[in-house]
C-alpha cells in the first residue's frame, strides 16, 4: 500500500468535455430502492497523502471533516480508485440517519484494516445516540479484542472471526428481532435483541459517533447504508457489486 506522495490524479470519473464528447457516464450505486448513503471511492479527489475534508456521495449527501487534524487520508486503492485511510485520529461525518427504534437497516462497508488504536473499540461505521444500546454500527475491536462486531454504547455483538488486513466486505444488519454480521457474504455471528436506536448522529466513518474517541486504523473505498434490512438475495446483490467493483471475491 502506497505512504509516499504522488503526483497520480483519481481519473475515475473523467470524460471527454470536447465538442460531441457526449455526457457524464451515470455513475454506478448499488441496487437497491432503500439506499440511502452511497459513498464511492472513486469521488474521492486530491493527491496521495492529501487531507480528505469533503467526499462527495453518490446518494444520500457527502461526508465531511472541517478539522485538517482529524481528516483522512486519500490513498490509492487500485489504479483509478482511491481509499480514504483513516490513522488512529481520523473520521468523517455525514448527516445520514438511516433506520432507527426498532426499524430494519443494513450498513455496508468496503475495508482493508491497518492497525489496532489501542481502545476497547475500534469504530468503522456508527450511527445513533451515545445511550445505553441506542448506537448502531461496525467495530474492528469489540470490547477489547480483535474481532469484528457492533457496539451500541453499553451493549455489543462480537463475533469470534479476527480481524486481520486483507480487504473485506462488511455488512450489518438488523431485521427487527435479530442482529447479524457479514463478512465477504459469510454470516459470523447473529444475536436475538430489541433495538431502541437513537437518531442523534448521521453515519460517522472511522470513529465513534461523536467524533471523540474509539477511532479506527482502516482504509475505507465505499460505504451504503439502507434504511430497511435486505433479505438474502438482494444482500448478496450489494456484496456482489461492491466485490466486483473493489476486486474483492464474496459467497454465501
Amino acid at each position: 500500500m502506497p505512504h509516499g506522495r504522488s503526483r497520480s490524479r483519481n481519473r475515475a470519473n473523467c470524460w471527454d468535455r470536447s465538442p460531441g464528447g457526449g455526457t457524464p457516464p451515470t455513475p454506478p450505486v448499488p441496487p437497491g430502492a432503500s439506499l440511502v448513503l452511497y459513498l464511492d471511492g472513486a469521488d474521492i479527489t486530491g493527491e496521495i497523502g492529501d487531507p480528505i475534508s469533503t467526499w462527495v456521495g453518490r446518494v444520500g449527501g457527502n461526508a465531511t471533516q472541517m478539522s485538517s487534524g482529524n481528516s483522512p487520508a486519500v490513498l490509492e486503492w487500485t489504479p483509478g480508485i482511491q481509499a480514504a485511510r483513516f490513522r488512529g485520529a481520523d473520521y468523517l461525518r455525514t448527516a445520514v440517519v438511516p433506520a432507527t427504534g426498532s426499524s430494519g437497516r443494513t450498513l455496508f462497508v468496503v475495508l482493508r484494516d491497518t492497525g489496532i488504536s489501542g481502545f476497547s473499540y475500534d469504530h468503522v461505521l456508527q450511527y445513533g445516540m451515545l445511550d445505553t444500546q441506542r448506537a448502531y454500527g461496525i467495530t474492528s475491536v469489540t470490547a477489547l479484542f480483535t474481532y469484528w462486531g457492533n457496539d451500541r454504547y453499553n451493549g455489543f455483538m462480537r463475533s469470534t472471526t479476527l480481524v486481520d488486513t486483507a480487504p473485506y466486505v462488511v455488512c450489518v444488519g438488523y431485521d427487527g428481532a435479530t442482529d447479524r454480521l457479514w463478512l465477504n457474504g459469510t454470516l459470523i455471528v447473529q444475536e436475538v435483541i430489541a433495538l431502541n436506536t437513537g437518531g442523534d448522529s448521521g453515519v460517522v466513518i472511522g470513529g465513534r459517533l461523536d467524533g471523540m474517541a474509539e477511532f479506527a486504523q482502516t482504509d475505507v473505498v465505499a460505504v451504503a447504508a439502507y434504511n430497511t434490512f435486505l433479505g438474502s438475495a438482494e444482500r448478496q446483490d450489494v456484496e456482489e457489486f461492491l466485490g466486483n467493483r473493489f476486486g474483492i471475491a464474496v459467497g454465501p
